[in-house]
């Protein structure tokens, strides 16, 4: 029962602690798909990651094509190349990519998959060959091409046409050209910007955003742990519910709908 006394009064707050920067632990990448004719289903023909070299500096940009490029995939995630890699991080991939990847999960887990996070239609967390899943797209809004530019990353994202996205063994070699740098800008870039805004909550608070799902959790978990103190956050039970609800005015507005006179007004 919400309004149980006995098991809640107050809302105690957590520390946060301060963390170390954790880009190399965090893994980017993206998937190409093309439309299959017959059911009109997204069918991946390729995928770009890129991570860092354990123990270096150095980053790793690689592609996995063909109709297993996801299976490839989920198998390098298990490999020791990429073990100190804790997060995987696709834009919009919430409520696209992580989905092929997840979809391989459950084929190669025998037991029951718990601890993941589905709202409207969005996976905003599970965990995927031991790899947390992580979307940047739920910490900032618009495109990737559009916060590339603004954030002033040197990659930009390009263009190409995706109706003419076939299966990788049927893509003329002119084709898969474009395809693979088009990708590449992609995943670089979407890998230059996930360090910029990092950095900068890094640089302020001392965490890294890939610990949280959405922008509204983050921010929520710093108020209660770095700005409230000694305050205890207090829920309510029905009666001081109802005289918090008595206290507050106010109603619906809606600035530009117009007004209508009934033809049977006089008659009322």
């Amino acid at each position: 029962d919400y309004y149980n006394r006995k098991v809640c009064h107050n809302l105690g707050t957590k520390p946060l602690p301060e963390e170390e920067l954790l880009d190399r632990e965090v893994m980017h990448y993206d998937i190409e798909t093309y439309r299959d004719p017959v059911t009109n289903r997204h069918i991946p023909y390729i995928l770009g990651a890129v991570y860092y070299r354990h123990a270096c500096n150095t980053k790793v940009y690689l592609t996995f094509e063909g109709a297993r490029c996801i299976p490839k995939f989920y198998d390098f995630l298990l490999s020791d190349e990429v073990k100190h890699v804790k997060v995987v991080n696709a834009y919009n991939g919430s409520r696209f990519d992580h989905y092929f990847l997840f979809a391989e999960e459950l084929e190669r887990v025998d037991k029951k998959i718990g601890r993941f996070i589905l709202s409207n239609g969005r996976i905003l967390s599970a965990t995927v060959a031991g790899k947390r899943l992580f979307d940047l797209n739920q910490h900032i809004t618009g495109s990737l091409a559009r916060n590339l530019k603004e954030n002033r990353c040197s990659v930009a994202k390009g263009e190409i046409d995706h109706n003419l996205s076939v299966a990788w063994e049927d893509t003329a070699p002119e084709r898969r050209e474009q395809v693979m740098e088009y990708l590449q800008c992609d995943v670089v870039g979407l890998c230059e910007l996930y360090e910029k805004i990092n950095s900068v909550m890094h640089g302020n608070f001392k965490i890294n955003i890939s610990r949280f799902v959405t922008s509204s959790s983050m921010c929520y978990k710093l108020w209660t742990s770095r700005f409230l103190g000694g305050v205890r956050i207090r829920l309510p039970d029905p009666e001081f519910y109802e005289v918090c609800r008595q206290a507050i005015y106010g109603g619906r507005c809606y600035p530009t709908k117009r007004s209508f006179v009934s033809t049977q007004l006089d008659q009322v």
